[in-house]
């Protein structure tokens, strides 16, 4: 089983937001993330429940560009089956 989550992020104002890389913390994590829809960044989370540990806590790592370098951590929590 796998379990998705995604979010979308724009900057201040609508600026546009430029994504330069997402880093999982844990082999269980996967991230997708694409430029768009328009100014935003859209970024997919997917937890492998094979690989994934009971009581998980990992983090996503999302490096911006623009409109300034900035480092997202963004927790995240696996329970379990």
């Amino acid at each position: 089983m796998e379990v998705d989550a995604a979010m979308e992020a724009s900057g201040a104002e609508g600026a546009d937001s430029l994504l330069g890389r997402v880093e999982a913390g844990d082999p269980a994590v996967q991230c997708q993330w694409a430029q768009g829809p328009g100014p935003q960044v859209t970024l997919k989370v997917r937890i492998d429940s094979s690989r994934a540990a009971v009581g998980l806590k990992s983090e996503v790592r999302v490096y911006l560009r623009q409109p300034s370098e900035l480092t997202v951590t963004i927790p995240v929590t696996w329970a379990g089956k």
